[in-house]
């Protein structure tokens, strides 16, 4: 029978959103689980990636108060060069600072691993910008997203890395 390894990045983001929604404790054995899929349905799969559609449409318009709805309230992005960013108002001024001028935004190459209201996504990202010194150039990067389905069903953004392809 053919498994399929946990990776090391889901059981860190399954660890770090445990200790986010659990109360303190001293000691925690993260036990890997060996299984046939990846604990996701198709329809979480499915929304999951609708959620970063519409993220994405809401932060190429400029509509920032959606984009930042996408996002819980205790979120944290994680950008190359710079510190981490926390909470809802500090995302919307990060892309007011830095992403302000996209013309586009689009994830590839989805993974998935998770269970019921978690899931850690990957995915290849492309993105350019309307005007300035960048205008016209594609820009690559990679990105890991920890998020989580609410009471409501609806899934959010909790923890973003991404970097970009360039070499440091």
């Amino acid at each position: 029978m053919r498994m399929k390894r946990t990776s090391i990045f889901a059981a860190a983001a399954i660890l770090a959103a445990v200790t986010a929604i659990s109360p303190p404790f001293t000691q925690v054995m993260v036990t890997p689980v060996m299984a046939e899929t990846d604990g996701l349905s198709d329809a979480d799969k499915t929304a999951i990636k609708a959620m970063f559609k519409a993220s994405t449409d809401a932060l190429v318009k400029g509509d920032l108060a959606t984009w930042a709805g996408y996002w819980t309230d205790d979120a944290v992005l994680m950008p190359p060069g710079h510190a981490s960013v926390k909470g809802r108002k500090q995302l919307v001024d990060y892309v007011k600072a830095n992403l302000s001028d996209l013309a586009e935004y689009t994830q590839s190459n989805w993974t998935f691993e998770g269970q019921g209201s978690l899931a850690v996504v990957t995915t290849d990202l492309l993105w350019d910008y309307k005007t300035g010194p960048n205008a016209g150039k594609s820009k690559k990067g990679k990105q890991v997203v920890v998020a989580l389905k609410g009471a409501d069903g609806a899934w959010k953004a909790q923890k973003v890395i991404f970097n970009t392809n360039a070499k440091p």
